[in-house]
This record gives structure tokens, sequence and C-alpha cells, in this order.
């Protein structure tokens, strides 16, 4: 079964991840460590890899053979051929444009924000970020660029990426440095990643943003329900 369907509608879809989630996400985040527990070995963080200390890594388990670093300036190439595998409509060339504007906004930002999670070969495997959004009125901080190498898929990865950013965000909205609510912009050919996001705690929001109605919003979430349940039987 296909995680992205290209002959669904892409128009985007705005998930919230209200303070009540929280009791969501911290239900998810146990089921990955017993996940891990159960099937594999928590991956080692001494592995000889350029990366910063563990105590600045995320805390969330991952199945043997993974590990977390902290923005891997070496694996830039590969970050714009994640998006081109997990099927973003750009080339490589723009994917990278992309990272770059990004990184050029706010250098220190960019590095933080960042969760990445490399393979046994040094490889990336995984990735999302923390990033202001332009949705809202005033602006608030988005779960973004989501990805897991189709050949890492299956294991947990993504799941665990964001938990990691929901994580990061949380506290930093404790120390009253980031906005609540995070949100996340999708669309219904990611019909997977909205059953991730939807179990994380983030829910569908209907409401006006700065780019579309309450009206648009509300068609968009209907007819991406409607065929997601035609299509593959499940409810979102």
């Amino acid at each position: 079964m296909p995680l992205v369907d290209r002959t669904l509608p892409y128009d985007e879809l705005v998930l919230v991840y209200p303070d009540a989630a929280h009791t969501a996400s911290n239900r998810a985040a146990s089921d990955l460590a017993a996940d891990a527990t159960a099937n594999a070995t928590v991956a080692s963080a001494t592995m000889n890899i350029n990366c910063t200390a563990t105590s600045s890594l995320p805390s969330i388990p991952l199945p043997d053979g993974y590990r977390w670093c902290a923005h891997p300036e070496q694996h830039r190439s590969q970050r714009s051929q994640l998006m081109v595998a997990c099927g973003f409509p750009y080339t490589a060339n723009e994917a990278q444009s992309f990272w770059d504007v990004m990184e050029t906004a706010d250098p220190a930002a960019f590095a933080a924000n960042l969760f990445f999670i490399l393979d046994a070969d040094n490889n990336l495997a995984a990735t999302c970020g923390l990033w202001p959004g332009a949705h809202f009125d005033p602006a608030r901080w988005r779960l973004h660029w989501v990805m897991c190498a189709p050949e890492h898929q299956g294991h947990g990865l993504a799941k665990a990426a964001c938990l990691a950013a929901c994580e990061a965000h949380s506290q930093a909205a404790a120390a009253g440095t980031m906005p609540r609510p995070l949100y996340v912009v999708t669309e219904a050919q990611s019909w997977a990643a909205i059953r991730l996001y939807e179990k994380l705690g983030f829910v569908p929001y209907e409401g006006a943003t700065c780019k579309a109605s309450a009206e648009e919003n509300r068609a968009a979430w209907r007819q991406a329900r409607e065929l997601i349940k035609e299509r593959y039987g499940f409810e979102v």
C-alpha cells in the first residue's frame, strides 16, 4: 500500500497540536519506547560520527542501527536527495535552495530546530524540523519537512522525529520562546502522514488561515476524508 497517493488532491490541510494533545503525544512516545525495547536494542550514541554531545540530542528511543545526530553538515546533499526520494515535487537543486534559504535566514534556529536520524552507515534516514510558519497571524511555529527514506520506512523513524520536534516545541513554549499551538500542513496525497499526525495528537483545523478561508479549509478536509475513506478505508 503506497504511503503517498499522487492521484489524491494536493490542497493544503492544516492540523494543530493543542495543549490537550500532550497526553496523546506522551502515549505515542511510550508506545515507541515499548516497540524499540521489544524489537531491538536502543542505538548506541558512541558510534563513529560527527555530532554534538549526546546530552543535547533527543531522548526518544530509536531501533538498533539508528541514532540521532545534530545538524549533520556533511549530509547537505542527502537532505535534498531525501526530499526527491520522498516524492516532493522538486529537483535536488530546488530542494537544496529551500534548505539554503532557511539556513541563511536564521542559522542558529536552523541548527537548533532540525532533527536528524542516521542509519548504521551514517546515511540520513529521517528528519523533520520546526520552523516559523506563514499560515497564522500572529505567527506560529510549524512542524516542517517531515521525511523518511523509503528504504527506512516501517521502523517508526518518522514518528520518532516528529516526537522529538513536538517535545522541543513544548519545552520552548513552556519557556516562552515559541508560541502555541504548533501546527503542521499536509495534503490528502500524504494520507499516511495524516494518520501519523493524528496519532501524535494533532487535530484537523478547519478555521480560517492567512492562506484560505474557513469554508475553503472545511471543504478541503471534507473532500480528503471522503476520498481517503473510500480508497483506503481509514477515518481521518
